[in-house]
């Protein structure tokens, strides 16, 4: 006799996998790689948020939809990352910050899967405004300092990859987020290996050894 599986096992098993795609996209952002990307050409960095300015929006205080979203994505990353034989250190905020800033440019079944994994079904409009909310009311004390900043880094080439102003404004407004284009050459990690260090007064000197071949952006 076959045991019939119940649908809210095949519901939480499609979770899963979906959490775990997403967060092994969001995990290999910040990887180091075995294979290097060489380029005997100089590139300029693009700051793509020139012009962008950030609006104010409304600050809203984190209900219990919010509070059960965010608490069962920090569970469900924590149990991916864990490996039982060494202490995890992770930040859920950074991790779902990151992932909610690369959802604003997704559209259509992607966006509603990462709806789905990063505020269990809530919109993303809402998911930015709580999320922004929340990191904004952290705040340094008397023997410890916090300080936040969020980047993304895209690969220059316009054929493959197109930044549209919507993406740059929404991650302007609700993460104050530095956005780069540029070749992702050596130099790149460089460069990205001394923004990271200057927004961690050197406390992370650096988080990058080289940039696969294929790859069109880093968040951070």
């Amino acid at each position: 006799m076959q045991k019939s599986k119940s649908p809210l096992r095949k519901e939480n098993s499609m979770k899963r996998r979906i959490l775990s795609a997403i967060i092994t996209t969001a995990l290999t952002l910040s990887a180091l790689s075995l294979s290097a990307f060489q380029s005997n050409q100089t590139y300029e960095t693009t700051d793509l948020m020139t012009g962008i300015k950030a609006a104010s929006h409304e600050t809203v205080k984190p209900d219990d939809a919010f509070k059960s979203a965010y608490d069962n994505f920090s569970v469900e990353l924590l149990k991916k990352c864990f490996d039982g034989k060494s202490n995890t250190l992770i930040s859920p905020l950074s991790v779902s910050s990151a992932l909610t800033m690369t959802a604003n440019g997704a559209n259509g079944q992607t966006k509603d899967e990462m709806e789905k994994v990063l505020g269990s079904g809530m919109p993303l409009d809402e998911l930015n405004k709580y999320l922004s909310s929340f990191s904004g009311s952290l705040t340094s004390g008397e023997n410890f300092k916090l300080k936040n900043a969020n980047s993304i880094w895209f690969r220059d080439e316009e054929n493959r990859l197109t930044v549209e102003k919507d993406f740059l404004q929404k991650n302007a407004d609700y993460f104050g987020a530095a956005i780069y284009k540029r070749a992702f050459d050596n130099s790149t990690c460089k460069e990205i290996n001394n923004w990271v260090s200057d927004n961690t007064d050197g406390m992370i000197d650096k988080i990058l050894d080289n940039i696969p071949r294929n790859e069109l952006s880093r968040t951070f």
